[in-house]
């Protein structure tokens, strides 16, 4: 609970604690910083090992804001017993579809990943704040295998009501990842077993 994040001034920097491993030291946080330089470096310094720090200094909603950020899902909670949390004040928790098991709580690209297998999934409350008609998505996702029947169609994240969708889609567009909108869309590349 003792972590402390500043910038060179002294100023305390909001921050969320996605992993804290005491055994090994590793920790996984995300801090908002006000502005990073292009042209000089920005220092940030972390401060821990404070033994009368009772309350703990992260403040997740305080580094994704509500007006840059509709939702956040690290995907770092077990998935046999949580539904996946959102780090936003927006509250909007992915809740579980299908059956998962503590085992498809896997390492992932930074800190953990969940390995949805089948028809396993996550299904985030529908919410005029979700309707966006400009938006960035960001994920990290790993396709450990080819599609050899069906379809080929993995859904990755899906937006009904022709708002926009992301899959997985090997054998329909040879492993391309496809991204869409009701106007269109378009493919890139993307290879087997690899971030």
């Amino acid at each position: 609970h003792d972590f402390v994040f500043t910038k060179i001034d002294g100023t305390e920097l909001d921050y969320e604690r996605e992993l804290w491993d005491f055994a090994t030291g590793k920790l996984v946080a995300h801090i908002k910083v006000p502005s990073l330089s292009a042209t000089t470096d920005t220092e940030l310094f972390l401060y821990w090992g404070k033994s009368d720090q009772s309350t703990d200094k992260q403040n997740a909603t305080g580094v994704w804001s509500t007006s840059e950020f509709v939702g956040v899902w690290h995907h770092s909670q077990d998935p046999s017993s949580s539904d996946i949390l959102d780090s936003t004040l927006h509250g909007y928790n992915a809740s579980r579809v299908g059956s998962f098991a503590s085992g498809d709580r896997v390492d992932g690209k930074v800190n953990k990943a969940i390995d949805c297998s089948g028809s396993n999934g996550f299904s985030v409350p529908d919410n005029p704040d979700l309707d966006a008609t400009d938006l960035t998505i960001s994920l990290w996702f790993k396709p450990t295998n080819t599609v050899t029947s069906g379809s080929g169609r993995k859904d990755l994240i899906q937006r009904w009501c022709d708002s926009f969708w992301l899959l997985w889609n090997y054998t329909q567009n040879s492993g391309k990842l496809d991204f869409g909108t009701n106007c269109g869309n378009f493919n890139t590349k993307s290879t087997t077993t690899n971030w």
